[in-house]
């Protein structure tokens, strides 16, 4: 996991090399260059396809790009108070968002269905001066997000076929909320560390390397994106990324 960055971190030939060098420190106390970013995604919806963009901003709660977060919208079913997860609704990952406006809004897409356009700089303003809260429990944590409206929660109920669904959408003037540190991952949490609608941790930081080693053992090899990284990473070795334990993007460092 990624803690706190506040730095630009861009992709393409055409930039700046010495941003995209990934550094990890060595026992030496000096950071060594291990590989270059290749990839950064946004996956606006939790559980829904993701973006590759060429240049974000590193919130503690995860990439931003314009006003457009990592996973800032949720769906939800009121009637359990639960979100819909991806294992359990697979249908979800063919939901296909596209940027809008320079960030400012998304657009959806997916078979059968008719584009919905999301007006997301409308809703950050809604939901700051005229907020519809829904509740969202998850394990141990409880969260508020703002009701994105009838037309979206239509949309997403005739794409699954599933009553009482409503799109939540977490503004970002919410009141932070402390990372899970009873999860699997909560001894490698600080104590100030927030999150959005990841739920797990802010980033997820894989190398193409390790991804290729692994797909070459299976009999159908699955993509990098299967699983859901926000920053890959090429020019490594594979799993040497086990040993890291501070990384460096640009002129910024991070646990990992």
């Amino acid at each position: 996991m990624m803690h706190g960055m506040s730095v630009q971190l861009m992709t393409g030939a055409s930039l700046v090399v010495t941003l995209l060098a990934v550094a990890i420190w060595c026992k030496t106390s000096a950071f060594k260059r291990v590989g270059r970013v290749s990839k950064l995604i946004i996956y606006p919806i939790k559980s829904c396809r993701g973006i590759q963009v060429q240049m974000a901003q590193c919130t503690p709660t995860g990439l931003k790009y314009g006003i457009l977060r990592d996973r800032s919208f949720m769906i939800v079913d009121v009637a359990k108070g639960t979100f819909l997860s991806l294992a359990l609704n697979p249908s979800l990952v063919l939901v296909e968002p596209s940027l809008r406006d320079g960030g400012n809004g998304i657009w959806l897409d997916a078979p059968g269905m008719d584009t919905l356009k999301i007006a997301v700089d409308q809703l950050e303003h809604l939901a700051t001066n005229s907020p519809s809260p829904v509740s969202i429990n998850y394990k141990e944590l409880k969260m508020n997000g703002h009701d994105c409206g009838d037309t979206c929660a239509q949309w997403f109920q005739n794409y699954l076929n599933k009553p009482n669904l409503r799109l939540v959408y977490l503004p970002m003037t919410a009141p932070p909320v402390l990372c899970n540190t009873k999860n699997k991952s909560g001894s490698l949490f600080q104590k100030d560390d927030v999150m959005g609608f990841n739920f797990t941790s802010s980033y997820l930081l894989m190398t193409e390397s390790s991804q290729d080693d692994f797909a070459g053992r299976l009999e159908n090899s699955i993509p990098i994106t299967n699983f859901r990284p926000n920053i890959t990473v090429e020019e490594t070795i594979p799993y040497e990324e086990d040993k890291w334990e501070l990384v460096k993007l640009g002129d910024r460092k991070s646990v990992v």
